[in-house]
């Protein structure tokens, strides 16, 4: 592929220029670093170069912009709704009892802080039945001891 292209020759000459990763003019950086030493070149430490930084970006005008006043803002459209119709009497009608909505019951009271849920035995029991462990945020073991317990004995 790089072989036929017109730009084969200017991009080698750019990569052993400048320290460029990739292939650049048909070759690979380890190529081109046996070139470099056997030419005795040391690469530039600048990624860009001028000729491919002006190709990519557009030219810029030589000429500063000219500044122009800003527009006045317009004014708001301010609408005239018409008057509002006199109400209509309101017939003869019994009122309508008021809807009572009962409250849902409080939750349950959280568990005193030295009481801790197992979900094993689904009991709550004093922290002091909990063995240690660091990895929970509580650092308590999840199961309580009598069901660490019973657990190894069925093992």
């Amino acid at each position: 592929m790089c072989e036929r292209c017109p730009l084969r020759e200017p991009r080698l000459d750019y990569a052993l220029a400048y320290n460029v990763y990739g292939t650049w003019g048909g070759t690979s950086r380890g190529e081109r670093e046996e070139v470099r030493r056997e030419l005795g070149i040391s690469p530039l430490p600048v990624l860009i170069h001028n000729d491919l930084e002006t190709q990519a970006r557009p030219q810029r005008r030589s000429t500063p912009h000219r500044t122009r006043a800003p527009r006045p803002k317009p004014a708001p459209v301010v609408e005239q709704l018409p008057a509002a119709p006199e109400p209509a009497p309101e017939p003869d009608v019994p009122p309508v009892p008021e809807l009572v909505i009962e409250q849902p019951a409080p939750a349950p009271e959280p568990p005193a802080a030295d009481v801790k849920h197992c979900p094993r035995c689904r009991t709550d029991r004093a922290r002091t039945d909990y063995y240690a462990n660091r990895a929970n945020p509580d650092r308590l073991a999840v199961w309580c001891k009598p069901c660490f317990r019973e657990r190894g004995s069925l093992a």
